[in-house]
């Protein structure tokens, strides 16, 4: 009587079951094994990233600067800290 021939209980549906060294002594059905595994991965339900169309930059000013309109020429605006007194505020 062949492997295929008899029933091995949970070898049958093991994912260790190339790799067993036991499988070989196997007489009757295994109904328990330490090494037994029939795990099936579950697929992923996150979604994959959506890569935006371009990268956003983000304004970092502080101060008077965060809304001043004249920041865009100001020298100041990238003082550390933040410009809290400035006379070209507008």
């Amino acid at each position: 009587m062949g492997m295929g021939d008899k029933s091995l209980g949970l070898c049958s549906t093991c994912n260790n079951s190339f790799l067993c060294t036991r499988r070989n002594e196997i007489l009757f059905p295994v109904h328990f094994c330490e090494q037994f595994d029939d795990a099936v991965p579950i697929p992923s339900r996150r979604k994959a990233p959506v890569a935006a169309d371009a990268e956003a930059v983000l304004d970092v000013a502080m101060g008077l600067c965060c809304n001043c309109q004249s920041r865009g020429s100001c020298t100041l605006r990238d003082s550390p800290g933040g410009v809290w007194h400035c006379e070209e505020y507008c």
